[in-house]
């Protein structure tokens, strides 16, 4: 189980057994998408390899494809790194651009041949922060499915608009057609 609440840095301070993350101050155009996920009951051998997959279009098509194997797009938008042990954290950080049209957002299993391990199996959540908004996405609890891919949302004008038919998909993500 989690708990939330406060940790006080101090010269001296010991903390064991305390698991947290920092979250750095955004300002109001800056926003970040961090995807956490687990194993099935703590089980790396039938964990999903889950990535971030992200991309910033403008009024002349796709701009950027962020991912694992192209961590950084344009003004500084990147991703941190390519999580392999199977529980992440991945988080991509960018700047809202005003001449984007629209943001894509979705995860990928990579270990998606023979779907022994699976998007929802691995509990996947993703939490989005634009400035001083928050939001966060999981699947439904118990949802069974071998799609390859769940688009989570899209960003229209700085605002966060879910994915809410057809998220969890098979095929290619980067053809996923804007809703």
């Amino acid at each position: 189980s989690q708990t939330q609440g406060v940790v006080q840095v101090r010269p001296g301070l010991v903390a064991h057994g305390l698991t947290f993350s920092l979250l750095r101050i955004l300002g109001p155009n800056q926003a970040t998408i961090t995807l956490r996920w687990r194993s099935p009951n703590g089980d790396t051998r039938i964990s999903a390899d889950l990535d971030s997959h992200f991309q910033k279009y403008n009024v002349y098509g796709r701009e950027y494809y962020i991912n694992f194997a192209s961590r950084f797009g344009t003004l500084g938008d990147q991703l941190d790194r390519d999580d392999r042990t199977y529980e992440g954290p991945e988080t991509i950080s960018f700047t809202l651009d005003p001449g984007a049209t629209y943001y894509r957002y979705w995860v990928g299993n990579f270990l998606f041949a023979g779907a022994v391990s699976t998007i929802p199996g691995s509990q996947p959540t993703v939490l989005v922060r634009i400035g001083e908004t928050t939001r966060e996405f999981s699947l439904a609890p118990g949802l069974v499915s071998t799609k390859q891919y769940w688009q989570v949302f899209d960003i229209v004008g700085g605002t966060i608009i879910p994915c809410e038919f057809d998220c969890l998909q098979d095929g290619s993500g980067t053809s996923l057609p804007p809703k």
